[in-house]
């Protein structure tokens, strides 16, 4: 949960930089979550949420593409019908280790493969 209010509230509409694996899909899957929630409760709260939180989900998308050393621009491709997993596949890539062109890394934890 700590991933997703920090995208929510930290990071709303930062394109920006870059967001590690962590926390682009611990941010879908609350968002998810609440989602499915909300559409059981109340249907117009639910549009309402997806309407606030459009901003922060393709925010955390263009820096989590930005990690992986690709262009924000690929986020347009989830949208296109049967090349929509490119994009996802994108999402599962490990962090370009070190600087990229969108910045350095914001976490010093060794990767599983980097362990030797």
């Amino acid at each position: 949960m700590r991933w997703y209010i920090e995208v929510i509230l930290n990071n709303y509409i930062n394109f920006q930089g870059r967001a590690r694996r962590k926390e682009f899909w611990m941010f879908m899957l609350f968002h998810v979550l609440i989602s499915i929630a909300l559409y059981f409760i109340a249907k117009i709260v639910l549009v309402v949420y997806l309407a606030l939180t459009i901003c922060p989900m393709v925010g955390v998308g263009i820096r989590r593409l930005h990690d992986s050393g690709k262009n924000g621009m690929w986020i347009l491709v989830a949208n296109v019908p049967f090349l929509g997993f490119i994009y996802y596949y994108f999402m599962f890539l490990d962090s370009e280790p070190g600087t990229n062109i969108y910045g350095c890394l914001l976490y010093t934890s060794p990767s599983p493969r980097d362990r030797g």
